[in-house]
């Protein structure tokens, strides 16, 4: 999951030994993110692909 620190805020990460970047960094699904994530701390980012519209088929 790809989350992102809330407002400035400097969140630990326990497994890179350092502090969550402010454009956020992608992260295991754990625990300790779904806490920060219901404290407020930070928030998900939607990494899902954005699908282009179908191109309709010209008439010919």
């Amino acid at each position: 999951m790809y989350v992102i620190p809330c407002n400035g805020r400097s969140v630990p990460d326990p497994v890179k030994g350092d502090f969550l970047p402010k454009e956020g960094r992608n992260v295991a699904d754990t625990i300790y993110w779904h806490r920060r994530l219901v404290s407020g701390e930070v928030v998900l980012k939607d990494t899902t692909p954005v699908q282009k519209p179908e191109q309709k088929a010209k008439k010919q």
